[in-house]
């Protein structure tokens, strides 16, 4: 509890800090927080620090486990955050993977990452790994 007062207090004094958000997401899930509170903060992040990779796949993890508290909206700024890793970052490819198979959103994560033949195909090569 502490710790959300603190991390709310330090978006106070910089509420553009793409890292606080995450870690206040982090503070609420471990919280047991309704999704939304949580939700609120990780899409927050994303519009704070959009290409702060250091958190690409942290925020991308917890967001594919609260797809189903998403709107609309919310999911397509994952879908193209999840399509500007998948090309932007192939070292994060094997992780995003395991990730959605431990959450059982690999089907999800296919869609995310966008149509693109190319795309697909080293999704298909991802999932055999």
């Amino acid at each position: 509890m502490a710790s959300e007062t603190h991390l709310t207090e330090a978006l106070k004094l910089n509420p553009a800090d793409g890292l606080v958000w995450l870690r206040l997401a982090m503070a609420r899930d471990l919280l047991h927080r309704p999704p939304r509170e949580v939700v609120s903060c990780l899409v927050q992040s994303i519009d704070m620090a959009p290409n702060y990779r250091a958190l690409w796949l942290v925020r991308t993890r917890m967001l594919l486990s609260y797809w189903t508290n998403l709107t609309i909206e919310e999911g397509l700024t994952l879908r193209r955050q999840s399509e500007t890793i998948w090309k932007a970052e192939p070292a994060l490819r094997d992780p995003l993977v395991a990730a959605a198979r431990d959450l059982n959103r690999l089907a999800l994560l296919q869609w995310l990452i966008g149509p693109d033949e190319g795309t697909q195909s080293e999704f298909r090569k991802a999932t055999k790994r």
